[in-house]
């Protein structure tokens, strides 16, 4: 498991290059200053975890850099951890060795299947670099069905692999929520994404936000299929967001999703600019449905597009050679940043396609107030998903409901000029709601509350909170 310098051959027309040209080509706009001395965390791992037993009531704890890689160096030496829970207790500064990540395959290798909450802290200064037959690449390599990650910002670090690379999880087969990535993330051949490499078919990603810059390729090597959120998607992405700046050296760019094979994208918007050869879209890169029926609605993008040869303020290209079906509808992009049309090149084959309400708007219109209820009115949910951005987090465009926890740690949402629920010193506090109803639901869907609106100082995790019929996404530190 030493590092070696690699010299990787791309054929007869292409380049050669090291691992460190192909790392320095995805230096992020953060500047993350990484050291590394040529070893793994694998090698420094500890023998105990900081204590607990695994349950869901005492879950193994994790403080230290050394406790995370004996994570890693469990799941590498067979154990997959089904049913098992994780929970960090400190934020894990990883400057010094490179990370090895936890549930890579090496021919019979394992994957990782627990349940790990970060509790709102950080990781910083990941550095992944690149090696040869590197797939299944990030903080989490590869996962099983029943794997979850929730409440984790990835704060700095460079993430490079062959194939299926993304900052949190390579190969994603189960539940990512409610994380943040700040990190660089590149991929020589295909699949690469600001969450997530590939998110199958029983994989869903919610309520994640991309700030690193993703990368597929490198000069003229055969780079494809980089996304914001993921780079290429089976089954459910909602409530996500790209800030990032995406590149693909041949094809398949999306501010969202690179390539959606099939499944269901929604609520979700790109503010990241979107380059690309080919295939290059604000939402998704190439829509080809080969896993399935596929869905994208209530999303907009706002980011600039690059004038590769297949482009679209949405959608670069939509093709299938099947009769799976494809239903567009209420999906928006910014005539300021995208003069063109929604999609590059949409050929409906099979008359299967469905695209509705998929047009341009001016960024005044977009941020006005009224843009905010028709993405609601589309949204599919009960409760307003999308906010006005009164705290211009980002640049007066609507923004989903959890943000302004997620950005700040204090929310301030309103359902009219009296009523404040937000989160403080451990506390979610509620303000001008006195007498209304109030309920209190845990990440699990387990009642913690019902009665009257009142103050609360219940565990740290991340909450549902309907007051007067309104609801609410918090988290509590």
């Amino acid at each position: 498991m030493k590092k070696v310098l690699l010299l990787f051959c791309m054929g007869l027309s292409l380049q050669s290059m090291t691992a460190s040209e192909f790392n320095n080509n995805a230096k992020a706009v953060y500047n993350a200053t990484i050291s590394s001395d040529g070893a793994q965390w694998l090698d420094f791992a500890s023998a105990n975890f900081e204590g607990g037993e695994g349950t869901v009531e005492s879950p193994y704890l994790i403080k230290t850099p050394e406790q995370l890689a004996k994570l890693a160096k469990d799941v590498y030496d067979g154990t997959t951890y089904s049913d098992k829970y994780f929970k960090m207790v400190a934020d894990v500064d990883l400057n010094g060795h490179d990370w090895f990540p936890i549930g890579y395959k090496i021919e019979s290798g394992t994957s990782f299947a627990g349940k790990f909450d970060g509790d709102g802290h950080k990781i910083m200064n990941i550095k992944i670099p690149y090696e040869e037959n590197y797939k299944g690449i990030g903080l989490f390599g590869n996962t099983e069905a029943g794997f979850e990650l929730r409440n984790l910002t990835i704060e700095s670090g460079d993430i490079a692999g062959d194939m299926i690379v993304g900052s949190l999880v390579g190969s994603n087969y189960g539940i990512i929520e409610n994380c943040v990535n700040k990190a660089n993330v590149a991929c020589l051949f295909y699949y690469v994404g600001g969450i997530a490499g590939s998110n199958y078919r029983t994989g869903e990603i919610r309520n994640c936000m991309n700030y690193g810059d993703v990368l597929a390729g490198y000069e003229s090597a055969n780079g494809m299929s980089a996304g914001g959120v993921v780079g290429s998607n089976y089954n459910l992405v909602e409530e996500c967001a790209n800030f990032g700046s995406i590149d693909s050296k041949t094809s398949g760019s999306g501010g969202v999703v690179a390539m959606l094979e099939g499944g269901v994208v929604r609520n979700c918007f790109n503010m990241g600019a979107v380059n690309g050869a080919d295939r290059i879209g604000g939402i998704v890169g190439e829509v080809l449905g080969r896993g399935g029926n596929c869905e994208v609605y209530s999303c907009y993008n706002a980011g600039k597009i690059g004038d590769g040869s297949t482009a679209g303020g949405v959608l670069g290209l939509a093709m299938f050679q099947n009769m799976n079906k494809l239903d567009m509808h209420n999906i928006y992009y910014s005539s300021d940043s995208y003069s063109g049309s929604y999609g590059g090149n949409v050929a409906d084959l099979f008359g299967a396609f469905q695209i509705t309400d998929v047009s341009s708007m001016s960024a005044d219109d977009m941020k006005a107030e009224s843009f905010v209820a028709t993405l609601n009115a589309a949204s599919g949910s009960e409760t307003d998903v999308w906010v006005a951005d009164t705290k211009n987090i980002n640049n007066g465009y609507p923004v989903l409901s959890y943000m302004e926890n997620q950005s700040t740690g204090i929310t301030s949402q309103k359902f009219n000029d009296n009523v404040k629920v937000y989160t403080t010193g451990g506390r979610i506090v509620v303000e001008g709601a006195e007498g209304k109803s109030m309920q209190v639901y845990s990440v699990d869907g387990q009642m913690v509350y019902n009665g009257k609106a009142a103050d609360l100082n219940p565990t740290s995790g991340m909450y549902i909170v309907r007051v007067n019929n309104k609801s609410y996404k918090l988290i509590v530190k």
